[in-house]
């Protein structure tokens, strides 16, 4: 049997078992051989198709093509694909016609020069291709390699296109190889191991994965599907080889991605859980398994309800299952706040959550991944620090921002229900005397304990504040003018009834009381506040210890209101700068040559008519209402800025003009208020050693710490400060050791009644010797007469101040007062 039949038979044998049809011609055009499928598609048996012209299947304008494919192949020879995805016309054996995919291919070796022609009925499905690149792959256009090796030598037959340019060698260097030589790690005996199942007919087809080597020596990796094709006379072995270096590349990255993802979930600080559509456990990480109680072996398969049992820790009622929702909605689902999950022992753990979709490459949802974590600490600090927001750090009572927030509440519902309830203020009456004798830890004491017996007498509905200082607050719900005025009465008398114990003493205290009715005509919040406000001091000022009721029309709440009207005339001075300074000189008692002008600086305000108003008028409504450090501000900046225009004379020590400027308690709580003085001091350029300030007794007392921090970071730039209105505190000898005072400046309730009051006399002498001994210089205000000055130098006091010296004078005026 000469070689070049035993490949036609061979080929036919192979195509016989394809679906697509096949014809094999020579360059005449005469059919060689026709597949089964061939046959079945044009109507003919293979007796009455081989020897045949091929033309006979085909209309005849296309016959007139086809001879014309072949010429030009022919004379020209520059590829070897005649025809390939061309759509053509069949002819069956009845007449009839049908649409045909056909690509021809040259097959040649030493013997043959054959055509081969893959044909696909492709009426149906005539814009389809995808089968036509499955039928091309038994073709040289096929991206697989195709070898065709015989069963005994195993020596190669045929390979296609494809096998040539991946292996590296032509189709005769391969002609005189082995399928063995292409497979370094297989022997002749494996491969006849590996192949016993096709040879026993047990198997139609083996598939495997081995290494290739090509002509370079380089080496990659291959997937075989090897099966065998029998002719009549001579079997032999198909391979078809695809090259799965890129899959062998995706999967070492997908296994390290998967072990990365894996070591990532072990080791992140988060839960995380994953499910199956259906909600069931299908993965848990450690810290998942710790805060459950549930190990992943144990989890997996169960649903996750049984696992995640979540609850809302303010109603107690089973949480919605995040992951149905999730599934449900297809969307990233968080939950809610206050979230809590039950642990396996029972254990309640606050956490936070969510839950996202985990889908496939057509998008379709196969499962969730949740994550979780504790934040139970972060929840009890958020707890805490709402709580810190809206209650007062040391009576545990709402403060001021949500009592304002819950009388807001009450109004809308007055309004909104036409409704009626009632705010009640209440101020101690003795609270600075506590202070002031046992001192701010003593008064913190007290503040505690009084806010107990309040709370005791109001409902848990109502709502109990602590307004600021020793100012106290109280909202009833529901509550006519008359009842609140019964609470209120009982307020006053639990109060009237409490002693305080402080060491030693004890202390009976009085409390103001001002009340207002809340009521679909109420203004606003703020008008309410004030109307309360106003009756607790008109309370206050008739006697105390009383409780007063704001009505429209009251002439005491008429004057207080008044004295309110002051605050928006005192903000609107100070937008029109129509505040003005004044300053009264100071000096020393025993006159001493070249003094160096030293005078305290006063403020005064204009009215919108520019007429003068005295600082009595206008301070007690600014101190009131914290308009204090706006003011303080504005003396400062605009002292600094006049000084250079004073023309102050200095001492003959070259000591330069002295200013001393008064300071409130509140500019002394102000934490940008140091800021504000550094910045105007370098910005006016004026020498902090020529800067007193005076700082009341009063102020200082009130907020120790931060006074003692405040004079200290001055006096480091060269500041001095006085301590004013001394000696008006029971205790003001226990506290003056530990303030850092330059001068005291006795109060002038002493001073003023000196000449025919021992008692004061004393006083003033006894706060001059002891000053003397801490090196403090003492400053007598209130000298309105020769006599009082006649008396300061006999007792040693070192300045004096008051109108039998110099009455206030415009600031730039000073220089010429002597």
């Amino acid at each position: 049997m000469s070689e070049s039949i035993v490949y036609d038979t061979v080929t036919a044998s192979i195509l016989n078992r394809m679906v697509d049809g096949v014809i094999v011609s020579n360059k005449q055009g005469i059919i060689l051989e026709v597949n089964r499928p061939t046959q079945s598609m044009f109507g003919y048996l293979r007796t009455e198709l081989v020897g045949k012209k091929i033309t006979m299947l085909m209309p005849e304008e296309h016959s007139k093509a086809h001879d014309g494919y072949i010429k030009t192949f022919l004379q020209t020879g520059k590829t070897r694909m005649i025809g390939r995805g061309l759509e053509v016309i069949g002819k069956r054996k009845d007449g009839t016609t049908f649409h045909l995919d056909i690509g021809v291919s040259e097959v040649k070796n030493e013997t043959q020069h054959l055509f081969v022609g893959a044909l696909r009925d492709i009426t149906k499905q005539k814009k389809t291709d995808a089968h036509l690149t499955q039928l091309g792959r038994i073709l040289d256009d096929s991206w697989n390699e195709i070898y065709i090796f015989d069963m005994k030598s195993l020596r190669f037959v045929q390979v296609n296109h494809a096998a040539e340019q991946n292996i590296g060698y032509s189709s005769k260097e391969l002609s005189q190889l082995s399928a063995i030589d292409l497979k370094p790690e297989f022997t002749l005996e494996r491969f006849h191991e590996l192949t016993k199942p096709l040879v026993a007919g047990s198997e139609q087809q083996i598939i495997f994965e081995t290494i290739h080597e090509r002509k370079n020596g380089s080496t990659y990796p291959v997937e075989i599907r090897l099966q065998i094709s029998h002719s009549d006379k001579h079997p032999v072995f198909v391979a078809i080889i695809q090259d799965i270096t890129q899959r062998y590349i995706a999967e070492e990255q997908l296994h390290l991605e998967k072990e990365r993802a894996e070591v990532t979930l072990q080791s992140i600080a988060d839960a995380v859980m994953t499910t199956d559509p259906k909600g069931i456990v299908q993965y848990m990480n450690p810290v998942a398994e710790e805060l459950t109680g549930w190990r992943n072996c144990e989890a997996k398969g169960r649903p996750l309800v049984e696992v995640f049992n979540i609850i809302n820790e303010l109603t107690r009622q089973a949480a919605e299952d995040p992951v149905k929702q999730c599934l449900r909605n297809g969307t990233v689902v968080s939950l809610a706040n206050h979230t809590v999950l039950i642990k396996r022992d029972g254990q309640e753990i606050s956490i936070e959550d969510s839950a996202a979709p985990i889908r496939d490459l057509d998008g379709k949802i196969s499962g969730v991944v949740m994550v979780f974590h504790d934040c139970s600490n972060e929840r009890q600090l958020k707890h805490q620090l709402s709580h810190q927001a809206s209650h007062d750090s040391l009576t545990g009572l709402a403060n001021r921002r949500k009592f304002e927030h819950c009388l807001e509440e009450l109004l809308t519902s007055a309004r909104k229900y036409n409704s009626s309830h009632a705010l009640i203020y209440l101020d101690l009456d003795q609270f600075k005397v506590v202070n002031d004798t046992c001192g701010h830890v003593a008064g913190d004491e007290l503040l505690s304990q009084i806010s107990v017996v309040l709370k005791a007498e109001v409902r848990d509905s109502d709502i109990l504040a602590r307004l600021g200082g020793d100012e106290f607050g109280i909202l009833l719900e529901k509550s006519t003018v008359r009842k609140a005025k019964n609470v209120a009465e009982k307020l006053r008398q639990a109060v009237r009834n409490f002693r305080f114990v402080w060491q030693d003493k004890t202390f009976e205290l009085g409390v103001s009381i001002g009340l207002t009715n809340i009521t679909a005509e109420s203004e606003d919040s703020a008008s309410l506040l004030s109307a309360a406000d106003v009756a607790c001091y008109t309370a206050k000022e008739m006697g105390r210890n009383r409780i007063h009721v704001y009505t429209d029309g009251d002439v005491d709440l008429a004057k207080r209101q008044g004295e309110m009207q002051w605050v928006s005339r005192i903000k609107q001075a100070l937008d029109e700068n129509r505040l003005c300074l004044y300053g009264q000189v100071i000096v020393p008692v025993v006159a001493a040559p070249n003094d160096a002008t030293h005078f305290e600086i006063l403020v005064r305000m204009l009215d919108e008519q520019g007429e003068l108003i005295p600082p009595g008028a206008f301070l007690p409504a600014a101190e009131r209402y914290n308009l204090m450090p706006a003011i303080d501000r504005w003396v400062i900046s605009h002292a600094f800025a006049a000084y250079s225009s004073l023309g102050c004379t200095q001492s003959s020590s070259g000591e330069g003009c002295q200013l001393s400027i008064n300071l409130s308690g509140t500019s002394l709580n102000d934490d940008d208020f140091l800021k504000f003085i550094h910045a105007q001091f370098k910005e006016h350029n004026v020498p902090p050693q020529n800067i007193s300030f005076e700082i009341t007794e009063t102020a200082a007392v009130a907020n120790l710490a931060k006074a003692v921090h405040f004079m200290n970071d001055l006096k480091a730039t060269g500041c001095r400060f006085s301590l004013d209105d001394f000696g008006s505190g029971i205790s003001s000898f226990a506290y003056l050791k530990n303030l850092p005072v330059d001068y005291l400046k006795i109060d002038g309730n002493f001073v003023k009644d000196m000449v025919n009051d021992p008692i004061d006399w004393a006083m003033v002498e006894s706060i001059t010797k002891i000053g003397h001994v801490m090196g403090l210089k003492i400053i007598a205000e209130y000298v309105e007469t020769k006599e009082i000055m006649n008396e300061l130098q006999k007792i040693g006091v070192d300045y004096g101040q008051g109108y039998d010296i110099g009455k206030p004078k415009p600031l730039l005026g000073l220089c010429e007062i002597k």
